[in-house]
């Protein structure tokens, strides 16, 4: 039986306007390629999908930073997040990054 994977480092990407998970799979498919899959979680974001994306920044920014924290605790091994965003994910990203920081212990999520 093969050990469970537990990811100390976690990438999430944000697609833009209009896009979806699907505009990352090339990426994906080179990271894992490159990468100790053991120890890195790569996740596509669900969170603003098409005609989501129309929602504003603060509504989808919002969703991305429920979504990240769902992701993390459901990986309590985590150690490190990463961010990647296309064009308009970067600023949800930024926003989600911006409402999950906890000043007190110097963390995200």
């Amino acid at each position: 039986e093969a050990p469970q994977s537990r990811p100390t480092h976690l990438v999430i990407l944000a697609n833009g306007l209009f896009g979806s998970p699907d505009n990352w799979r090339t990426i994906i498919e080179k990271l894992q390629g490159a990468i100790n899959t053991q120890e890195v979680l790569i996740h596509p974001s669900n969170a603003n999908r098409r005609t989501d994306t129309y929602d504003g920044i603060d509504v989808c920014g919002r969703r991305l930073a429920d979504e990240i924290e769902s992701v993390v605790k459901q990986h309590p091994s985590l150690k490190q997040i990463s961010v990647v965003g296309h064009s308009m994910g970067g600023l949800l990203l930024r926003f989600a990054v911006g409402v999950t920081y906890d000043p007190e212990h110097r963390t995200i999520a």
